[in-house]
């Protein structure tokens, strides 16, 4: 039987804040394994500067983590941002 599954990517700040940015929804046959891309562009790093009016990326370590849902994390890795 074809399982449905979902894989989600949750990107997490240097301050502790997680959201969500991406997932992508997958059929798969019992033992299937499948790459799945999702792409994460800078403003998914950025958040909105109601001073500056602009999306801003704070310099820093952004942890990127992968799973079937936000609570089984299967992948992480790290993402630095400089000025």
């Amino acid at each position: 039987s074809v399982s449905r599954g979902t894989g989600t990517v949750v990107v997490m700040t240097s301050g502790g804040a997680v959201n969500m940015k991406g997932f992508a929804r997958v059929l798969l046959e019992p033992g299937e394994t499948r790459r799945v891309t999702v792409e994460l562009e800078r403003r998914s790093f950025a958040y909105y500067d109601t001073d500056l009016g602009e999306w801003v990326v704070t310099p820093g370590v952004f942890e990127i983590l992968v799973g079937r849902s936000s609570q089984v994390i299967e992948l992480r890795r790290k993402l630095t941002f400089t000025k």
